[in-house]
C-alpha cells in the first residue's frame, strides 16, 4: 500500500475573491456588530468617468463612504483601531490638509491628503488608490541598497573580506544582522553590506573598527518588466520557467485565451519536468492572482503524474483547499456585492440567483469575521515525490502576493533543503488579501484592499512582515544571477542559454 504524503497546515491565497470560495460559510463566526450592518450600494473600480476636480462637499461624501467600507469590509481594520484610527479625526484631518481651487479640490491633491493621513494606522501592502494616472500606496515596500563591501563570519564575529579600497581588510564590524546579507558567490560565510529602506538612499554610516565610515550604496535595478510573459527552456539535466502573472485577466479581454494557454503550459511542466535535476522557477515581476497555479504544478511535479485529465488543469483545483490555511476573513454588504458584480463578469457564472439572495440576506445580518483554523491534511500528494531535484526560486521586489505564498508553499512540500530561493527580498504583500477595488462615488477614485487576513504566512521562517517580504536564502544582484545559478546546477548549458536573465531579456 501507497503511503499518503501529508502536508500539516498548508495554505492557499488568492489576490482576488473567486467565484469559488464565494459561499464559504464554515468554521468560526464571530460578529463584528450586533447589529445589522448599515447597507450602501457598491460599485466595481473603473478608471473611465474618475472625476479630477471635486467640491469640498464631495470629498466628505467620499472620505465618510471610505470609512464605511473600511469597517464593513477591510480584513485590518480592527488593527487600524488598535492603532488608533479614529474615522472622524480622519476625515476632518484630511479635510483640513486639501488644498482648494476656488470651490473645487484637486482629486491627486485629495488622494494624497487620505494616504497622508492612513499611513499611520495601515500595515498592508495591498492597499492602493488609483486616480488613472498614477497609483498611490498607503504602505510603502522596502528594497535593497548595496554597497561593495563584503564581510566573512567567523565563529559569531564579523569582518571585512573585501572593502574595495572604503575599509582596510580585516576590520571588525558588528554583527549588525539587518545590514548583513548572504552572499555566497563571494564565498562561504560571506555577507554583503547593504540597507533596506523605503526611501532612496545613497550613503549610510557604518562602523569598522569602532570608527564611523560613510559608506556609498546603491539600488541594483528592478528588471524591465513586460505585462505577460511565459517562457520554458530545457537542457539534458535542468528546465527554467518563467511565469509573471498567476491570474486570467476578465473573460471578455482580449488577452484572455493567450494567458490561459500559457497557464496551462506551466501547470503542465509539472509533469513534464518531474525527472530533471534542476527547475529554475522564474517569479521575478510576478505580482501573484491565484495560488492555485502553482500548487498545481507542484503537485504534477510531486506525482509526477496524475489521472486527471491534463487539458482541464482546473480540475486539480476542486479539493478546497481554503480548508487548508490558517486566516481570517470579513463577510460584509460591501464584500459580497463585489464578490457576486466580480462573479458576472466570470466565465462560469451561472448562479445569479443564488449571488442575489446572499447580498439581499447580508442587509438584515451584522459583519461577520470568520476565522479558519488550518488543521487538516492535503492528501493530493501521494508517496514519496518523484521529483528528486533542486527547485530554484528567483524573487525580486516585484514578487507579490500569491507568487510570495508560491516560495512558501514549494518549501513546505519538497523541504527547506530542495528549494532554493535566490534574488532580492520580494514586494511584502502577502499579509492582506483577497482585494476588493470598488469606486469612491464622487470623485470616482479606486481603491484597494483586502477582505482577507492571513495568519499562517508569519508561521514562515523567511517572511519578514509587510513591505519587506520573503527573504531569499541566497542574496544577488541582476548581474550575479547567472553565475549564483550555475553554483547550484552545475549545468554548463543553462548557463550559456540563461546569459541575458538579468535583463529580463529571455
Amino acid at each position: 500500500m501507497i503511503k499518503k504524503f501529508i502536508i500539516k497546515k498548508i495554505f492557499v491565497l488568492a489576490a482576488l475573491v473567486s467565484v469559488q470560495n464565494f459561499c464559504v460559510f464554515a468554521e468560526d463566526k464571530v460578529n463584528i456588530r450586533e447589529t445589522p450592518c448599515e447597507y450602501r450600494t457598491v460599485r466595481l473600480g473603473n478608471l473611465d468617468n474618475v472625476n479630477y476636480y471635486i467640491s469640498e462637499k464631495a470629498c466628505r461624501y467620499d472620505l465618510e463612504y471610505l470609512c464605511y467600507l473600511l469597517s464593513t469590509g477591510y480584513s485590518g481594520y480592527s488593527d487600524m483601531l488598535q492603532n488608533g484610527f479614529r474615522p472622524e479625526k480622519f476625515i476632518q484631518d484630511v479635510l483640513s490638509g486639501v488644498k482648494t481651487k476656488g470651490r473645487r479640490v484637486d482629486t491627486e491633491d485629495f488622494i494624497e491628503q487620505i494616504v497622508k493621513n492612513l499611513k499611520f494606522y495601515i500595515n498592508d501592502g495591498h492597499f492602493s488608490f488609483e486616480t488613472g494616472i498614477k497609483t498611490e500606496r498607503v504602505f510603502t515596500k522596502k528594497k535593497i541598497y548595496w554597497s561593495d563591501i563584503y564581510l566573512e563570519k567567523k565563529n559569531k564575529e564579523f569582518f571585512v573580506k573585501d572593502g574595495n579600497g572604503l575599509v582596510l581588510n580585516g576590520a571588525h564590524y558588528p554583527a549588525d544582522i539587518e545590514t548583513l546579507f548572504y552572499y555566497p558567490l563571494k564565498g562561504e560565510n560571506v555577507f554583503r553590506l547593504g540597507c533596506l529602506s523605503s526611501e532612496p538612499i545613497e550613503s549610510k554610516e557604518f562602523k569598522f573598527n569602532g570608527k564611523p565610515v560613510v559608506v556609498p550604496l546603491v539600488d541594483d535595478g528592478v528588471i524591465p518588466e513586460v505585462s505577460i510573459k511565459y517562457k520554458e527552456l530545457q537542457t539534458v539535466d535542468s528546465a527554467y520557467i518563467c511565469l509573471n502573472f498567476f491570474i486570467l485577466p476578465n473573460f471578455n479581454s482580449f488577452y484572455y485565451s493567450g494567458t490561459e494557454v500559457m497557464m496551462k503550459k506551466f501547470v503542465l511542466c509539472g509533469r513534464k519536468f518531474f525527472d530533471k535535476k534542476n527547475i529554475v522557477l522564474d517569479f521575478r515581476g510576478n505580482h501573484g492572482g491565484w495560488l492555485f497555479t502553482p500548487f498545481a504544478f507542484f503537485t504534477w511535479l510531486y506525482n509526477g503524474y496524475t489521472d486527471n485529465d491534463p487539458s482541464d488543469f482546473y480540475d486539480i483545483i476542486d479539493y478546497e483547499l481554503n480548508k487548508y490555511m490558517n486566516y481570517e476573513r470579513i463577510i460584509s454588504p460591501a464584500s459580497l456585492q463585489y464578490s457576486y458584480l466580480s462573479a458576472r463578469k466570470s466565465k462560469e457564472f451561472s448562479k445569479e440567483s443564488k449571488y442575489r439572495r446572499k447580498v439581499k440576506e447580508s442587509k438584515k445580518k451584522p459583519v461577520r469575521k470568520i476565522k479558519y483554523n488550518a488543521g487538516g491534511e492535503v492528501v493530493l500528494l501521494n508517496g514519496e515525490s518523484r521529483f528528486q531535484g533542486k527547485i530554484i526560486i528567483l524573487i525580486d521586489r516585484n514578487s507579490a502576493s500569491s507568487a510570495e505564498n508560491a516560495v512558501c508553499l514549494a518549501k513546505r512540500i519538497f523541504g527547506n533543503d530542495n528549494v532554493v530561493v535566490i534574488g532580492e527580498n520580494s514586494s511584502g504583500v502577502a499579509m492582506y488579501y483577497a482585494g476588493i477595488y470598488l469606486n469612491l462615488p464622487r470623485s470616482k477614485v479606486c481603491v484597494n484592499f483586502g477582505t482577507n487576513r492571513n495568519y499562517e504566512i508569519e508561521s514562515f521562517d523567511l517572511w519578514n512582515g509587510e513591505g519587506t517580504g520573503v527573504f531569499p536564502d541566497c542574496w544577488a544582484t541582476r548581474n550575479d544571477l547567472n553565475e549564483l545559478i550555475y553554483s547550484i546546477t552545475k549545468d554548463e548549458e543553462l548557463k550559456v542559454e540563461l546569459k541575458t536573465i538579468g535583463s529580463n531579456l529571455m
